[in-house]
């Protein structure tokens, strides 16, 4: 499936969904996850063209939520924040930046958006898969 997300990421942002939408809409897609892309709308362009954040990791974050998030207080956050730390640690490393800054990214590697949203949906995929 980590191949179908990742697909479905860079279709959506052919279609001129934005980068957190884009990932976050293929990952819920592939895995039957239920989410409102609307709420990953503000996250385009590093929060809103602010340049932070990358929109594209913000996407798969939320959908690794959706996924592993707790829905009361008393339970555990721990495998959600390690999925997430793992997210941020291997996309930063296969884009081969210092930072996950909008940005920095675009500005450092000449990267696309495209190509973070297939980056972000594939890892975050295959940690979804993985349980």
């Amino acid at each position: 499936m980590a191949g179908n997300a990742a697909a479905l990421a860079v279709a959506y942002h052919s279609q001129k969904f934005n980068c957190a939408e884009s990932v976050f809409k293929g990952l819920c897609e592939a895995h039957g996850l239920r989410g409102d892309v609307r709420s990953a709308t503000p996250f385009g362009r590093g929060l809103g063209g602010s340049g932070c954040q990358c929109g594209a990791l913000t996407g798969a974050a939320m959908a690794l939520g959706l996924k592993f998030g707790r829905t009361a207080a008393s339970q555990s956050k721990d495998v959600l924040y390690e999925k997430t730390k793992a997210l941020h640690d291997e996309f930063k490393k296969e884009c081969g930046s210092a930072a996950v800054c909008c940005r920095v990214l675009r500005g450092e590697s000449g990267g696309r958006c495209r190509d973070y949203a297939e980056i972000a949906a594939r890892i975050a995929s295959r940690l979804i898969e993985e349980g």
